[in-house]
């Protein structure tokens, strides 16, 4: 009864969810939760703060007016890709979600006007993007793929932000390479500590 809120993780975000009695607008845009909030009376209001995260990182990092009507590509079609999905369409982005497996996005890329598409280098190097977002885990610390990344071969044109939602470790190899290419390397850590605030 004490309880006020708490933190909601992968892979509990969406059956989450739907406990709650309410839900903010990007929650409900997503369909996803990572915070929830017990207010007096008992009542949960669900909150997704991974789109404030991504939008202030991305901003922070000098991203500005001039994307719009541009493309924005988020590698995975998860929680977190929705996430992505929805900040990069309130930063005026036209929205590609490119994964491995699409069926469970259908229902909210088609609500949401976002395309999708699989996860190919052949379609990043056709959209050219003026962010990319990766929302999956790979090359994450403790992971398998550890110091790997999606798509290796694929290089961001100069000037492309690349936002990598990987937090742990600070530079990932997908941070390096776009660094390398003249692109803008936006950690993930500049995401959680946005959310997190």
């Amino acid at each position: 009864p004490n309880l006020c809120g708490l933190s909601v993780t992968a892979p509990f975000k969406q059956s989450m969810a739907a406990q709650c009695n309410s839900l903010d607008s990007e929650a409900g845009a997503t369909g996803v939760v990572n915070t929830l909030v017990v207010d007096p009376h008992g009542m949960v209001t669900g909150h997704n703060t991974d789109v404030a995260g991504v939008r202030g990182a991305l901003q922070r990092a000098g991203l500005g007016a001039a994307v719009k009507g541009r493309n924005g590509v988020v590698l995975g079609t998860g929680g977190a890709a929705r996430a992505a999905a929805i900040a990069l369409q309130q930063l005026g982005l036209e929205v590609t979600m490119l994964g491995r497996t699409l069926e469970p996005a259908r229902a909210f890329a088609a609500s949401h006007g976002v395309r999708l598409g699989s996860l190919q280098q052949r379609l990043l190097d056709e959209l050219q993007p003026a962010v990319v977002v990766h929302a999956t885990p790979v090359g994450s610390a403790g992971r398998p793929d550890e110091g790997g990344r999606l798509l290796p071969q694929w290089k961001p044109l100069p000037g492309t932000f690349v936002l990598d939602m990987v937090y742990q470790p600070v530079r990932t190899r997908l941070l390096a390479d776009a660094r390398a290419e003249g692109a803008v390397a936006v950690p993930g850590v500049e995401m959680f500590l946005t959310q997190a605030a």
